[in-house]
C-alpha cells in the first residue's frame, strides 16, 4: 500500500528533524513555535513518533490550539503566547519553528542566541539580507539549523533523484518544469495589515510571503537545483498578477530561465501558474514590462 500524501510529508519532517536531534544528547526537548496545519499535523505528529524527542512547550497565539495539542502528548508541555519565553526556557533544546515567512527572521535569531537548535520551516527567510542574518548567527554560535523541505523527501521526488543519480535517463541538458494548481491555500490565516486595515491571507503579499516562488514554488527550484548539484548562475524571469484582482502583490503567474554555474551544462524553464481553475487566456499585456 502506498503511502498517503501526510504520511509522505510527516516521513520527511521526521527526516529532517533527525538531523537536528542526532546532534543533541537525549532527551531532547523540543519546543515547538506556530501551531497551525504544519505546526501540528507535520511536526507535532512526527516528533510524536520518535522515542527520543519530547515536546516540551508550545506557542502560540490561540490557546485552544495549544490546549489541543497537549491534550495528545503523552505529558503536559508548557505553554507560551510570546515566543521569546519559549526560547529562554530551560526545558527547551531544540526550536521547531512553524510559523508565517515574515516571522522567521527574528524568531530564528532568537533561538540561536537563546543557545538552541533550530528547525526551521521553509523559507529560511523573505528575503536575502534577511536569511543571511539568520546564516550567519548560525555560524557564530555554531547552532544546528535545518529547513524544512519535506517534499524532497516525498517518494515522488526521492525515486526520481534516484533514478537520476543512477545514470538510468542520461545526462541533464535541460529541465522543463511546470505547475499548475488552484490558489495556493485560500483559507489560510489572515494577516491584519496595518497599512490597509485589511485582513488578507499573509500568501498573498509580499511583506509576509516574500513571494509565491519563495512560499510554494521554492520546492520545485529546490528539487532542480539538486538535480544538477549546482547553485544558479543567471536567472530572468517574468509573471505579475494576472487572474486575481483581490488585492494581493504576490504573483499568480510567473515564468523564469535559469542557467547553472559552467559545472552543471543543465537549463531549467519554470513556468507556474495558481490559477488554471479559471482557464482564463494570458496575452503579453498581463506582463509588467521591466
Amino acid at each position: 500500500m502506498h503511502p498517503s500524501r501526510r504520511e509522505a510529508i510527516t516521513a520527511g519532517v521526521a527526516s529532517l528533524g533527525a538531523a537536528v536531534l542526532e546532534a543533541q544528547e537525549p532527551p531532547m526537548k523540543i519546543g515547538i513555535v506556530g501551531l497551525g496545519v504544519r505546526g501540528t499535523r507535520a511536526h507535532v505528529a512526527a516528533l510524536k513518533q520518535l522515542g527520543e524527542a519530547k515536546v516540551t512547550a508550545l506557542c502560540d497565539i490561540q490557546p485552544d490550539r495549544m490546549a489541543q495539542v497537549n491534550e495528545g502528548l503523552p505529558s503536559k508541555a508548557a505553554t507560551y503566547f510570546d515566543y521569546r519565553e519559549l526560547v529562554r526556557d530551560p526545558n527547551v533544546s531544540i526550536v521547531v519553528i512553524a510559523t508565517p515567512g515574515w516571522l522567521h527572521h527574528d524568531m530564528a535569531l532568537a533561538a540561536l542566541r537563546a543557545g538552541k537548535d533550530l528547525l526551521l520551516e521553509k523559507p529560511l527567510a523573505v528575503n536575502y539580507r534577511e536569511a543571511m542574518d539568520i546564516v550567519r548567527e548560525a555560524e557564530r554560535t555554531g547552532r544546528v539549523v535545518a529547513v524544512g523541505m519535506q517534499r524532497r523527501y516525498s517518494d515522488g521526488d526521492q525515486l526520481f533523484q534516484g533514478a537520476l543519480d543512477a545514470g538510468t535517463i542520461g545526462a541533464v541538458r535541460m529541465i522543463v518544469y511546470s505547475e499548475y494548481r488552484g490558489d495556493w491555500a485560500p483559507a489560510t490565516w489572515l494577516y491584519p495589515d496595518p497599512s490597509t486595515g485589511k485582513a488578507t491571507p499573509w500568501r498573498r503579499l509580499a511583506k509576509t510571503a516574500g513571494s509565491t516562488e519563495l512560499e510554494f514554488s521554492i520546492h520545485a527550484l529546490a528539487m532542480v537545483t539538486n538535480m544538477v548539484k549546482s547553485p544558479l548562475e543567471r536567472l530572468a524571469a517574468t509573471g505579475g498578477v494576472v487572474h486575481y484582482k483581490d488585492g494581493r502583490d504576490t504573483r499568480d503567474v510567473v515564468g523564469m530561465v535559469v542557467d547553472f554555474q559552467s559545472g552543471a551544462p543543465a537549463k531549467i524553464a519554470y513556468a507556474s501558474d495558481i490559477s488554471i481553475r479559471e482557464n482564463r487566456i494570458v496575452t503579453a499585456k498581463d506582463f509588467p514590462v521591466g
